[in-house]
């Protein structure tokens, strides 16, 4: 009897310390006149280019990083340039390239939503071209 209750007191420890992974959601919001393609790298693990098409005033996830199990906050990025991406590219109805930097850090906006989860949010507008 003891050992089942003791067992029973493990299984509820180790269920109840599980941490969730952290992940940094990358979401691009095109405010611009129109239809968006972003070509981007992601650096985890050996990912090809991707390409996603973005309409006019529509939010999409670019990325999903999953990053560690501590809180979300120790993996802010804090360098000049995002670590997530090798690289960024984007271009309005597919033929006029960015001349913003969007692999630069300073272009993005973190929101901590919990403990496991952050987005990363930029607006990409008629200005950026």
């Amino acid at each position: 009897m003891k050992i089942r209750f003791i067992l029973a007191i493990l299984i509820i420890y180790l269920f109840a310390s599980c941490e969730k992974q952290a992940s940094h959601i990358y979401k691009i919001t095109n405010t611009s006149s129109g239809t968006l393609k972003v070509v981007f790298k992601p650096t985890a693990g050996n990912l090809s280019a991707q390409t996603i098409i973005i309409p006019p005033n529509e939010i999409t996830d670019l990325y999903i990083d999953k990053l560690g199990v501590s809180r979300v906050s120790k993996y802010k990025q804090t360098s000049e340039y995002l670590t997530s991406f090798s690289s960024i590219d984007v271009f309005k109805n597919d033929t006029i390239k960015a001349k913003t930097i969007f692999l630069k850090t300073s272009f993005w906006t973190y929101k901590e939503v919990n403990r496991h989860t952050a987005n990363y949010l930029v607006d990409i507008g008629d200005n950026d071209f």
